[in-house]
């Protein structure tokens, strides 16, 4: 997860450096698009983020079953309008997602929840500017694509 280091780019230089020659690098960072702006964890994270993460779980706790239960409201009338309130909110919430026990689910949305609002850094990336990372000269076959969690890069050094 390079977006949450100091300096993603100079974080994938590094490790690439260290990669043995013909060694595979797989990464991924988050995607950085108009849709960020909407996002509601980077604008709560400015205050959560100096918060020490033993002293934020309960608090993000509270957050989450409030937002959680209010957000579910809508599902009966529409999950997209239920997802848009939970992008806007901060929290994360795959109800309907997939198939798994109500219980599970609650507990991986707070957990991801969490995950939005304790780390120090959270610096998603343009896809452009990540592909503009990889050196040519230096692989022998690259590959920086939109994915599943943002953008993921698989590549085959010289």
């Amino acid at each position: 997860m390079l977006q949450h280091t100091p300096d993603p780019k100079a974080s994938f230089e590094s490790i690439f450096e260290l990669l043995k020659s013909e060694g595979y690098l797989v990464s991924d960072v988050y995607r950085k698009t108009w849709k960020t702006l909407f996002w509601g964890q980077y604008y709560l994270r400015v205050l959560t983020k100096r918060i020490p993460a033993k002293k934020l779980f309960p608090i993000v706790k509270v957050y989450f079953e409030i937002v959680h239960w209010f957000t579910g409201l809508f599902l009966p009338i529409s999950s997209h309008y239920s997802k848009v309130l939970s992008i806007i909110l901060g929290t994360a919430d795959y109800r309907g997602m997939y198939k798994i026990e109500p219980k599970i689910m609650k507990e991986w949305c707070f957990l991801d929840t969490f995950d939005k609002f304790s780390p120090m850094f959270d610096l998603p990336q343009k896809l452009e500017d990540v592909r503009n990372w990889i050196d040519t000269n230096q692989v022998q076959s690259h590959e920086v694509i939109p994915g599943y969690n943002g953008i993921e890069i698989h590549l085959r050094k010289k």
